[in-house]
């Protein structure tokens, strides 16, 4: 070989002995397998039966009441039924003065949402169903009056895993409709037609 050939032959074996090298560490590597994606998992403390009470505004009407849930049926749906008592704040007493007169209101909803996912403390549903309200002789002739309710809400366990416990929080908005009036006043207003806020807690069984 001639001598000006020498040199540039052994400069490019040089350049391309690391090359070489890193190939073969690579060849040796096994390739890293790409992260799996996990779904969550269901929560199974919190699909069974639940009882709970709760706090509820019928437009103007304010109520309280106590509610028992069935446990999940296929992780999207649940019964809910719930009842108690309310106060319409715009009676009238004997002498004129307006007063609370009190009425009892229940309903059975249906609840569409997925259950607790574990470590996602939040479960959003909607609802909707039927309901009545029993009416006192000072509002109404009526006694019972039927109608329906429906919405959204929210349940909150705040924690997840075992801290989280068997109690849970929920808020609900939406809105009702019954087929009542109060009669026995002057104006013959609707009772409890209107804006529904609700907030309460839920025990799991």
């Amino acid at each position: 070989m001639k001598r000006s050939l020498l040199v540039p032959t052994l400069l490019a074996a040089t350049a391309l002995l690391p090359s070489a090298a890193r190939a073969d560490d690579l060849a040796a590597t096994p390739p890293t397998p790409p992260a799996e994606h996990t779904t969550p998992r269901y929560d199974a403390s919190k699909a069974g039966a639940s009882l709970g009470m709760d706090l509820r505004r019928f437009q103007d009407d304010f109520g309280i009441g106590a509610t028992v849930s069935t446990p999940e049926l296929w992780r999207w749906f649940r019964l809910t039924l719930g009842g108690g008592v309310a106060w319409y704040p715009h009676g009238v007493a004997s002498n004129g003065n307006e007063e609370w007169d009190m009425l009892g209101h229940g309903r059975l909803v249906v609840e569409v949402g997925p259950t607790f996912q574990l470590g996602i403390p939040v479960r959003p549903y909607g609802f909707g169903g039927t309901a009545a309200l029993l009416l006192p002789r000072s509002l109404s002739n009526q006694g019972v009056a039927f109608g329906g309710v429906g919405g959204f809400g929210v349940e909150l366990a705040f924690m997840s895993g075992a801290l989280s416990g068997p109690v849970t929080y929920f808020m609900e908005v939406g809105g009702c409709g019954y087929d009542a009036t109060a009669s026995k006043l002057p104006t013959n207003p609707n009772i409890a037609s209107g804006l529904l806020l609700g907030a309460g807690l839920r025990v799991y069984l």
